[in-house]
């Protein structure tokens, strides 16, 4: 039931409570399988090498002093990948809560409609990039210190007598556009809310107005300061600011295009950033049932939470429509406001990775915005279940995004110990080049700081030892390759590689098949791009370093070594192919057998049909070679490999029937 006549059914410290618990479900679940994700990995890495200074300078080149924050953070929990998640959790949270209290500041009366608005703000489901956990703690801490500056001089309105100090505080406060500009666009809105604030010792239109200028005068000046310093100093080192050559090149044009650019994404925002919540269902029964669980867990109280907040969320009403015109109102402005950073650089907004990050700068209208037109619904009981729905729905969709990242780890985790049980130890300089990469969240550069780790655990240098490098990046900026030495350089911030041709390592990997390192008589017809497959002269298995005293394996934070799959046997069977030893192979590949390890795709038995050619097991070979058959994909490289054990096996004249026998029966053209 609804309380009646004020009644207090819930204190009103049940919001914070709630928020804490949508936090925990959306963002908390997943945590101790989460790892490491994208940009977050050169950052761990400089301050393993370098230090909280040397992060500092990794960074400053495009975040003069948002560096310090990411420094300090990243000083705190170094390779405490969950202390990460946690933080950014917190922090989300915090966020929440401040934006409770900053919208019961500004609206005393609207106590439900400042609920709804934070509980959508702290799972705000349009923003997928929590996972991120290092990279997104400065937007969130920039983010609750704007939220203290304007709750600062909202309140130095509500207590004239520590206006200087209230003010104070709020303008120190506002200095955080200088740590990340994602925000800037909302600091218009202080000449608003100092409007609202001063509704009531001000109420004559005029006097309100001069009023707000004058308090608004401090604000301004440090927002011209950033935009000189951002422009003038900074500059656009990342991003250029294309509207400005669109607008001067045509003017009506420009506008035109900006117009619809603005409509689309404030739309997208708007009202995309809910209805995708129903298009993300999982199909299977048992992530079905998970994903359930989750969204009542969040629905329920949620919605128990709504239905029984101290008052009522009809009010009186012409105080309500006023009050949802005001909502509107403000909201709109933020959503036209804090687009300005994006529009004028032409960064896009998208709900899908990458560009989802913009929405960020706009989820504070949206969570404005939303909340007014829930109001209309005039029944309460129908607004606690909608926010309580779309609260749990969004529940549910965090889940399933952090259920993606968590599944990437696995396969990130999974890379890098076949990649050491393939190759113990690697030759320093070693280009690691991997062609059709698996990896959604993670490019060359997030991968290399783990092979560094790996390989070289010591090393305390910004010059890396080691690099990955996607082979599409290769091709289109050295192929054709015409030097072998040619140096192949990698950059990103203070991190350097450069190392010649000669030092590449191609490798596959296509879970869930295991990797593999590419050589010159590597089968053609696998599952590889045509320009790797014109390349495979140019890898080098010899950078593999066969026996080493120390082989490596994945630093500790990767997990422990997991179970001796088949994947264990494979690539234990390609590096005694390497040194020639094809008996080891054979006996790999029966003991996988007796343990019930098979091939994770038909291609993988090719290895073994040539370890049992070689040994003189030619019935072995073929039962192996009808397995490889269960693809027809794979007929060719079958071929390749019966035609390669007919070239350089030296068979005896009895063997060269038995092959050519072979190579008959398996359709394989002379």
């Amino acid at each position: 039931m609804f309380p009646n006549k004020g009644k207090t059914h819930l204190s009103e410290w049940a919001v914070p409570i709630g928020l804490l618990w949508a936090s925990i479900l959306a963002y908390g679940v997943l945590i101790p399988w989460m790892g490491l994700y994208a940009d977050d990995w050169p950052f761990v890495y400089v301050h393993h090498v370098a230090g909280w200074q040397g992060v500092v300078a990794f960074i400053s080149w495009v975040r003069p002093v948002g560096a310090y924050i990411f420094a300090t953070v990243t000083t705190i929990f170094q390779e405490n990948f969950a202390g990460y998640h946690i933080f950014l959790l917190l922090l989300r949270w915090v966020d929440g809560v401040m934006l409770w209290k900053l919208l019961r500041m500004v609206w005393p009366e609207a106590k439900h409609k400042a609920a709804w608005a934070a509980l959508l703000f702290v799972v705000f489901p349009a923003f997928k990039q929590q996972p991120l956990a290092l990279e997104y703690s400065l937007h969130f801490i920039v983010l609750a210190l704007f939220f203290g500056s304007l709750m600062a001089m909202v309140q130095a309105e509500k207590q004239p007598e520590r206006f200087w100090p209230y003010t104070l505080a709020a303008v120190a406060l506002s200095f955080n556009i200088f740590f990340i500009e994602y925000f800037v666009g909302l600091e218009l809105l202080r000449p608003v809310l100092l409007w609202l604030a001063l509704a009531r010792r001000f109420p004559e239109p005029g006097k309100r107005l001069r009023q707000v200028l004058v308090r608004w005068l401090p604000y301004l000046a440090v927002l011209a300061a950033f935009v000189l310093w951002r422009v003038f100093v900074v500059k656009f080192v990342s991003y250029q600011p294309g509207l400005l050559d669109a607008l001067r090149a045509d003017l009506l044009g420009g506008l035109a295009a900006l117009a619809r650019t603005m409509a689309k994404d404030i739309f997208t925002v708007t009202f995309g950033t809910w209805a995708q919540l129903f298009t993300t269902i999982p199909a299977g029964p048992r992530a079905l049932a998970l994903y359930l669980a989750l969204v009542l867990a969040a629905l329920v109280p949620v919605g128990l939470l709504l239905l029984n907040l101290e008052g009522s969320p009809e009010g009186k009403g012409e105080q309500r429509k006023r009050e949802d015109l005001e909502w509107l109102a403000v909201g709109a402005i933020a959503l036209i406001m804090c687009g300005g950073p994006f529009w004028v650089t032409n960064i896009p907004l998208s709900l899908e990775f990458p560009w989802d990050r913009t929405t960020l700068a706009f989820m504070l209208g949206v969570c404005l915005v939303i909340p007014a037109l829930i109001s209309l619904l005039r029944r309460p009981r129908l607004q606690a279940v909608v926010v309580a729905a779309l609260v749990g729905l969004s529940v549910g969709q965090h889940f399933q995004n952090a259920n993606q990242y968590r599944k990437e780890w696995q396969v990130f985790r999974d890379f890098y110990w076949q990649l050491t049980w393939r190759a113990p130890a690697l030759e320093e300089g070693t280009i690691v080049t991997l062609d059709k990469s698996p990896f959604w969240y993670h490019v060359d550069k997030f991968l290399t700081p783990a092979l560094n780790y790996t390989y070289a655990p010591q090393s305390r240098s910004l010059t890396y030892p080691y690099s990955m490098l996607d082979f599409y990046k290769f091709e289109e900026k050295y192929l054709p390759l015409e030097d072998p030495e040619t140096p192949i350089y990698v950059g990103y911030g203070t991190l350097k590689f450069e190392q010649p041709a000669s030092h590449i390592l191609m490798v596959v990997y296509d879970p869930p098949g295991c990797l593999r390192v590419l050589t010159p008589a590597e089968e053609t017809h696998l599952l590889l791009s045509e320009a790797a497959r014109d390349s495979l002269h140019l890898s080098q298995p010899d950078q593999i370093l066969l026996n080493p005293e120390n082989p490596r394996q994945p630093p500790d934070f990767l997990g422990g070594e997991p179970e001796h799959n088949w994947c264990y046997t494979y690539e234990k069977a390609e590096l005694a192919r390497q040194q020639g030893d094809w008996k080891t192979v054979v006996n790999l590949g029966e003991n996988a057998l007796n343990q019930s390890l098979f091939p994770r795709q038909p291609s993988e038995w090719l290895l073994f049909v040539e370890a049992h050619a070689r040994s003189g097991n030619w019935d072995q070979a073929r039962k192996l070679s009808e397995d490889v058959l269960a693809d027809e994909f794979f007929r060719p490289a079958l071929c390749d490999t019966w035609k390669r054990i007919q070239n350089t096996a030296l068979p005896t004249a009895e063997d060269q029937i038995l092959i050519e026998a072979a190579l008959r029966d398996f359709n394989c053209a002379p």
